[in-house]
């Protein structure tokens, strides 16, 4: 559902963090360049790139661009990065859901909600989950259970 919002509404070849654990991650197609690199730092290793290098042809092309995918760890970083979207994984699953300090006041900061995707109504406190385990299905309480998965937050950096 997110991946298709942000497929259909945001724009090729704008920068997109994703905040979110390898679980409540959403796939996005990467950008021509993106892939460039990875053809470069696979040739750069002894190897010949061949898949990197179709890819790239294919989606040259076809005309698509893909995001530009900004790593987590360049948010938290001296050097901050300010990205066009950041995407961001909400759950009842604490251990799952990464939104440290760090990315609240950035987000508070910088950014506007353009989108939410509730897989739980409210905070969730009263459901029970096993925290362990990433299928973000509940043991009980199910009332405020929408879907299956985590929350998902789309933010738009702020004009100005």
């Amino acid at each position: 559902m997110a991946a298709e919002w942000v497929k259909s509404n945001i724009r090729d070849e704008s920068s997109i963090c994703i905040v979110a654990s390898k679980w409540g991650k959403i796939e996005l197609p990467k950008s021509v360049d993106y892939w460039r690199e990875e053809y470069k730092k696979a040739v750069t290793e002894g190897g010949r790139g061949r898949v990197f290098k179709r890819l790239i042809e294919r989606m040259e092309k076809g005309n698509k661009k893909g995001y530009k995918i900004i790593e987590y760890r360049d948010l938290s970083t001296k050097r901050r990065v300010f990205p066009n979207f950041i995407v961001v994984e909400g759950s009842p699953l604490y251990f799952y859901a990464r939104r440290t300090n760090s990315v609240k006041n950035l987000l508070h900061e910088n950014y506007e909600l353009v989108k939410s995707f509730e897989s739980v109504k409210g905070d969730g406190k009263d459901i029970i989950y096993d925290q362990q385990n990433a299928f973000y299905v509940p043991y009980s309480n199910f009332k405020d259970v929408v879907r299956p998965g985590p929350n998902i937050y789309i933010y738009r950096l702020k004009s100005g």
